[in-house]
């Protein structure tokens, strides 16, 4: 509120006369201590009432509050107004804190012009630089501000703070020197420091603060040891993270900083294999924030690690809820009472693995591929379907070339596309698979290459990577159509798409595959890709060709299928039925005896190619579609008879 003493009266001209206007000074001082206490009560009024304006009726305290720091500034420093000051300067930047939840530089602008006025009003020597750090020294160690220790100390608990969230760490560091007998050189010896920080009594418990000193020291002392256990955790040092992360729990915290606490305490329990008791800390993140989505997608993690895999699913399916239907922030209200709060000051969402979360598309694939998976094929079908939608609303670029590896950490686009594809063949759902399948082969037809030479010892550039990737993917999704057209009784049809899935992998040639780098080439993996494609193709053929009755063309195929990959175990059987139907039966014998003689070490290459699949092809070879019993049976019988001993075959 203006008046005759601010406006006319103690203007700048007269403040030299501080004898003379003694009187007037005080009078002064009372009427400003008058109009900040009535500030600060108006404020806590609004925030015991949690009114539904509660913002607005902040933002007006705050403006309030900011027309009476002006009037003081508006004079000349004078000693008589230290107190008063420096307190108002302190419950301005701690209410415009808590309306903006973020540290701005105008906060440190603020705090600076005020200690140089306070240094300036104590005739201090602040030397020529004038720096901000040598301001804070002088009104930290100079004597006759002792009187003030209580609000110069809350407030450079305030300026720590503000520091802290700037990242200037060095800053903060050299602001709490001067409360140590030893160097603070580092993060953790600032914890040590910050413990012993007492903040003196009150000089003047007339003019009120909107926020009480000593819970400062308590938020940076939260933050600087929250800040050291992620540093710790990301060292790996649990042990010493978990003591940090506790000290911060005892300190002035939050429901919400709680629930962040307890997530990372569950983290690191997880990192350290105690897996219960990390599931124990992460259920009560999110009893005290169902909010804190990083200990949802914790939880999934550790019951995936238990073997609980159903559990894992429903977790992550809880997590897709909360991201794509996100509430009103449930319990702000209630933490208003936390005028500043310390979790508002800690960037821990990019600093610690421990707060990541997926993006809804990311999650939404994990919930359909973990799934398929788990054998949950039904659930992963209209999970693959709810993403294949989500991604055509949201990423519309990316499907409309789905050659083009998606942003991290998606799969491609294609990928996914042929995961959902083999996930709703399992699930019978024929007709959406073909729509799926026909969508990539449109979509990728235009930039097939006419022909490769792929050196699998060298590495190659990312368009000739994405050409490569984009064969294999289309010919795979022949292959998926060509299985669709078997399982509806279409022979012929299935036939030609094998062939179509057989014709663009001949386009490509790789060369060196047994060269040095093989076990550690990219180009390699998809050389086995290629190789198991074509050998899928190759016995899926044989098998339509039994069923024609082509016996000749079918053995054919089954003898090309053997020698692309000779340890697939479907395509010895694929051959042995052939030879049989065809009643060589000295070449069943022969070729049996040949498998089983080999069959330890071919049994390690399938395992060994069968790790290099992606789910897609890996749920092909594994889920076998054509099963014609009575052939199988034949060939049984049949080894039963010449090896006089039980049957150890693949597959059968």
């Amino acid at each position: 509120m203006e008046d005759e003493f601010t406006t006319g009266f103690f203007s700048r001209k007269y403040i030299g006369r501080d004898m003379a206007l003694s009187t007037t000074w005080d009078r002064c001082l009372h009427l400003w201590i008058s109009e900040n206490n009535g500030i600060i009560a108006t404020w806590k009024l609004i925030v015991r009432n949690k009114d539904a304006n509660i913002l607005t009726d902040k933002q007006k305290c705050y403006h309030l509050m900011d027309q009476l720091f002006r009037k003081i500034k508006d004079l000349h420093p004078v000693k008589q107004l230290t107190s008063l000051e420096l307190t108002v300067a302190y419950n301005l930047v701690i209410m415009h804190l808590n309306v903006e939840l973020c540290a701005k530089e105008e906060h440190n602008q603020l705090i600076g012009g005020v200690l140089a006025r306070v240094v300036e009003a104590h005739h201090l020597d602040c030397s020529k630089d004038g720096s901000f750090s040598r301001l804070w020294n002088t009104a930290l160690s100079a004597n006759c501000l002792l009187e003030h220790a209580n609000i110069i100390q809350s407030l450079a608990g305030l300026q720590a703070l503000i520091w802290w969230t700037q990242k200037k760490f060095q800053e903060v560091l050299n602001l709490f020197q001067s409360k140590a007998t030893f160097p603070i050189t580092d993060q953790f010896i600032l914890t040590i420091v910050l413990k012993s920080w007492e903040i003196p009594d009150e000089e003047n418990k007339n003019i009120h603060k909107v926020f009480k000193p000593s819970l400062i020291k308590d938020i940076v002392y939260a933050a600087v040891s929250f800040q050291q256990g992620v540093v710790q955790m990301a060292q790996e040092d649990y042990g010493t993270a978990l003591d940090l992360f506790q000290e911060a729990a005892e300190s002035c915290a939050t429901k919400s900083l709680m629930a962040r606490i307890f997530n990372h305490q569950g983290y690191c329990f997880m990192q350290k294999g105690l897996l219960h008791l990390a599931l124990e800390y992460l259920k009560s993140a999110i009893q005290k924030n169902h909010k804190c989505y990083s200990a949802f997608y914790n939880s999934a993690l550790v019951y995936k690690h238990l073997g609980r895999h159903k559990a894992e699913v429903e977790t992550l399916f809880m997590l897709d809820c909360c991201l794509a239907n996100p509430s009103e922030p449930v319990g702000n209200i209630d933490e208003w009472y936390y005028i500043i709060a310390s979790d508002a000051f800690m960037e821990i969402e990019s600093s610690s693995q421990a707060s990541w979360v997926p993006s809804l598309s990311e999650l939404r694939y994990l919930l359909a591929h973990n799934s398929f998976k788990y054998k949950m094929i039904d659930q992963a079908a209209d999970y693959y379907m709810k993403l294949i939608r989500f991604l055509r609303e949201e990423m519309n670029e990316e499907m409309s070339a789905p050659h083009v590896p998606n942003m991290a950490p998606l799969p491609p686009i294609a990928e996914i596309l042929l995961e959902t594809t083999e996930c709703l063949i399992q699930s019978e759902r024929l007709q959406e698979a073909m729509v799926v399948c026909e969508e990539l082969i449109i979509k990728t037809k235009d930039v097939i290459p006419s022909r490769m030479i792929i050196d699998c010892a060298k590495d190659v550039d990312n368009v000739v990577n994405e050409q490569l990737n984009c064969i294999l993917w289309t010919s795979a999704a022949h292959l998926l159509k060509a299985k669709m057209h078997a399982l509806e009784d279409e022979p012929k049809t299935s036939i030609t798409a094998y062939t179509s899935c057989m014709n663009l992998l001949l386009k490509v040639q790789f060369t060196n595959k047994d060269g040095v780098k093989q076990s550690i080439s990219p180009q390699h993996k998809q050389a086995v890709i290629s190789e198991v494609l074509k050998c899928c193709a190759f016995v899926g053929r044989s098998h339509q060709f039994l069923l024609l009755e082509n016996l000749k063309e079918a053995l054919q195929n089954a003898h090309l299928g053997i020698q692309t990959v000779p340890a697939c175990p479907e395509a010895v059987e694929c051959l042995l039925i052939c030879l049989l139907k065809m009643d060589r039966k000295a070449e069943v014998e022969s070729q049996w005896r040949t498998f089983k003689s080999n069959k330890s070490r071919l049994d390690g290459q399938w395992k060994s190619i069968k790790c290099s699949l992606p789910l897609f092809l890996l749920e092909y070879v594994n889920n076998k579609y054509f099963k014609n019993k009575s052939l199988m049976r034949d060939v049984r019988n049949f080894l039963d008879e010449v090896v006089k001993l039980e049957l150890n075959f693949p597959c059968v």
